[in-house]
């Protein structure tokens, strides 16, 4: 993902965004190493700064963050989140089906907020 991406579709739709957008940053290559695969190639300092700059903003904005060092790590960090993620939109979604419904049980609302455009 580039940093125009996590600006232009997360940072500057943060409301809607903040329960949607995770983000995880490896803190080293030890596991790369390990799987055979070769590590990517150091950034050059104005990169790095880039870098430093865009994961401040995000976790000033109050973004979930993890660090994880291997992908058995980062692979149960996404899957605790997604579940989450999932389990809060079914509760919000349950709450608004049923909150249209009439006295007698008769439907008088049946919507799903949309998300807001991009």
């Amino acid at each position: 993902v580039t940093e125009m991406e996590i600006i232009h579709g997360v940072l500057r739709h943060r409301k809607t965004m903040q329960r949607r957008a995770f983000f995880y940053y490896r803190e080293s290559n030890s596991e790369a190493a390990d799987l055979g695969e070769d590590a990517p190639p150091p950034e050059s300092e104005l990169a790095m700064k880039q870098l430093d700059i865009v994961k401040a903003e995000i976790k000033e904005y109050g973004f979930k963050v993890h660090n994880y060092k291997t992908l058995t790590e980062f692979a149960g960090y996404v899957e605790e989140d997604m579940k989450s993620m999932i389990a809060s939109e079914f509760e919000e979604s349950s709450r608004v089906m049923n909150s249209g419904m009439g006295e007698e049980g008769e439907e008088t609302a049946y919507q799903i907020p949309a998300p807001e455009p991009v």
